[in-house]
C-alpha cells in the first residue's frame, strides 16, 4: 500500500489507514474496565481495641509467707472479680496459703512461687491461713474480705 503519490500528494489509501488506526484504538480503550480509583487512607479513624488486656475484673495479688506470717495479712476483692494470688514462700519452712471457702489451697516449699487463680462470687470475710502443723496458731494468718 502505498501513501504518496508519485506527485507528491497523500495518498487516500493513507487517510484510511489513520481513519481504520483510530476506529481501533476507540474500539480497544472502550472495552477495557475504567480503573478503580481508591480513596486515601482516612487518617482520623482510630485504630481497634487490642483484645489481648484483661479485663479490668481481673487482678494479680503478690503474698509473702514468711516465718509466721503473710505480708499483706489483709486482702479486699470485689465480688466477681477473679484474682490470681502468687504466693512466695520466703522462709526455710513448708508453708500454704489456704481459704477453705473458695478451695484455695497453694502449698510450697521452701523457696517456691506458687499461683491459683479464683473468682469471688459472695461477699464476706474470710480467713486465709498456712495449713502447716502449728503455723496457723503460731499467728501465720490472714484476712480476706469480699465486697
Amino acid at each position: 500500500m502505498r501513501f504518496a503519490r508519485k506527485d507528491g500528494k497523500v495518498s487516500p489509501n493513507l487517510y484510511l489507514a489513520l481513519i481504520g488506526l483510530v476506529v481501533l484504538l476507540a474500539l480497544f480503550g472502550a472495552g477495557c474496565p475504567e480503573e478503580e480509583v481508591i480513596p486515601p487512607p482516612d487518617n482520623d479513624v482510630e485504630p481497634p481495641e487490642n483484645d489481648v488486656d484483661p479485663p479490668p475484673d481481673e487482678e494479680t495479688i503478690r503474698v509473702n509467707a514468711s516465718p509466721g506470717n503473710f505480708d499483706p495479712d489483709e486482702i479486699t476483692v470485689s465480688v466477681g472479680q477473679t484474682v490470681t494470688f502468687v504466693v512466695e514462700n520466703l522462709g526455710p519452712d513448708n508453708h500454704t496459703f489456704t481459704i477453705d471457702e473458695f478451695g484455695v489451697d497453694i502449698r510450697l516449699n521452701a523457696g517456691d512461687v506458687g499461683e491459683e487463680t479464683v473468682t469471688f462470687e459472695e461477699a464476706g470475710t474470710y480467713e486465709f491461713y498456712c495449713a502447716e502443723p502449728g503455723h496457723r496458731e503460731a499467728g501465720m494468718y490472714g484476712t480476706l474480705v469480699v465486697e
